[in-house]
């Protein structure tokens, strides 16, 4: 392992319980559904024109929330991408 790796590891687990979350909300797992879920409500999103609504439905547990989170993240982050100089608005 390089030095800089051993260094920021003991840095995260020494870490404040709030720098530890912030180092770890970086990171995303995805299962493979959920990567072909979010694949597929993005592409719908990109050819909604005007008004239109997606619904995801299914049982408890099954990741509906997580999807959900993951959407809104990449429509974000695809936005402030498009639009460095927008920082304030909020896409929806």
């Amino acid at each position: 392992m390089k030095t800089l790796e051993i260094k920021a590891q003991r840095e995260v687990v020494n870490g404040s319980p709030q720098a530890r979350i912030h180092y770890f909300d970086r990171f995303v797992l995805e299962h493979p559904k959920i990567a072909l879920a979010r694949k597929q409500v993005c592409d719908k999103l990109s050819t909604i024109k005007g008004k239109g609504l997606i619904v995801v439905a299914g049982p408890t547990g099954i990741g509906k929330s997580t999807l959900a989170k993951i959407i809104v993240r990449q429509v974000s982050n695809d936005f402030y991408d498009a639009h460095p100089d927008d920082q304030k608005s909020t896409p929806i």
